[in-house]
This record gives C-alpha cells, structure tokens and sequence, in this order.
C-alpha cells in the first residue's frame, strides 16, 4: 500500500512539474508579447508626436499666408 501512495506521488508530482514548465514557457511568452506591445505604443505615441509638431507648423504657416495674402 505503502509503495502505491509513493508511486502516485511520484507520478503526480512529475505531472506538477510538467505544467509548472508549461506555465513557465507561456509565462516568457507573455512577457515577450507584453514588451513587443509596448514598444509598438512607444513607437505610435512618437509617431504621434511628429505629427502634431508638424501640424502646429504648418497651421502656423497657413496663418501668415492668410496675413500675407490679405494686405
């Protein structure tokens, strides 16, 4: 009886350690998505940035043209 219960541990603590190594590699996995997300944002909210520097720009041109062309 003894031997069964030591067998049945074994073999679940086997099983345990089989899904602890699953859990781990989606875990890294995860971890990666997480950071190639965040770069993506980085990259967007620079993007973005750009953007609305050029825009000020250019509405700020539009403006003296607007002056120049009414005197």
């Amino acid at each position: 009886m003894a031997g069964l219960f030591v067998y049945s541990w074994i073999q679940d603590r086997s099983k345990t350690n089989k899904t602890l190594e699953e859990l781990s590699k989606s875990n890294v996995n995860i971890a990666d998505a997480l950071n190639i997300l965040k770069m993506s944002y980085d990259l967007q909210r620079e993007q973005m940035q750009e953007h609305e520097r050029k825009t000020e720009i250019i509405q700020q041109d539009i403006k003296e043209i607007k002056v120049i062309v009414n005197k």
